[in-house]
């Protein structure tokens, strides 16, 4: 026999209303660039949240549980819209976000080599090595020999890199991605006709340009920019 706590009554809604999940979380959809079935995932765990709150009657269900459900409801949503902006900052063509840029290439110019330099082709001029129409120099005329090389991925890019000394025993690395990729500032200089970009001078230089739709960087740590600004004009 039931008494006066009887769980089968009804409650009047303004004891039952609950905040639900908050308007901020929702709105951020709006925004958001994901798979639609995601998209129903969240829109699902909404209407369940408001479902929650509106019935009038209560079949073994008390005000307790109902705040409960209601509440679990709203870090759930929470979570998913979470996943959906995640998902847009690594979906590809989703924004600069998820591309590298040629300070990225950079850094990996400047890292030392995994494998063996690359051989010359007979007429000394080019190595056996390309990255897409672009052939490697040899640059053994302006006094740097292939000493290494090197082959990456950057967040879907591919990169390849070979790496040059010269009689003082400093290094550089040339680098070139398969795409055109962001610079991000820089100093705009025009040498022998060509058009390139000093990132940095210094105790590093860098310097970028691009070519037949790629972004190439030669980085070197000690060597005067004017000396990759030279090599850079043959090569751009």
């Amino acid at each position: 026999m039931m008494d006066g706590h009887d769980m089968t009554h009804d409650a009047p809604d303004d004891q039952l209303r609950d905040p639900g999940p908050p308007p901020a979380a929702l709105a951020a959809l709006d925004d958001v660039v994901a798979p639609d079935r995601l998209r129903m995932a969240v829109a699902a765990m909404a209407a369940e949240a408001r479902d929650a709150q509106a019935p009038r009657r209560r079949v073994l269900l008390g005000r307790g549980a109902l705040r409960f459900a209601a509440a679990a409801a709203v870090p759930l949503v929470t979570v998913l819209v979470l996943a959906l902006a995640a998902q847009r900052i690594v979906q590809p063509g989703g924004g600069s976000s998820s591309a590298p840029s040629a300070r990225d290439v950079a850094a990996v110019a400047l890292r030392p080599p995994l494998a063996a330099a690359p051989a010359a082709l007979s007429g000394g001029e080019l190595l056996r090595a390309h990255a897409g129409p672009i052939a490697f120099p040899t640059w053994s005329r302006n006094g740097w020999r292939a000493v290494g090389s090197r082959t990456d991925a950057i967040r879907g890019h591919a990169l390849r890199t070979v790496f040059y000394a010269d009689a003082a025993g400093r290094r550089i690395g040339y680098a070139i991605a398969d795409a055109q990729l962001p610079v991000g500032g820089g100093e705009a200089v025009t040498v022998r006709g060509a058009r390139l970009v000093v990132l940095d001078r210094g105790a590093t230089s860098i310097v970028t340009w691009r070519r037949a739709g790629r972004t190439c960087v030669l980085a070197g740590r000690g060597v005067p920019v004017g000396r990759l600004l030279t090599l850079a004009s043959y090569a751009a």
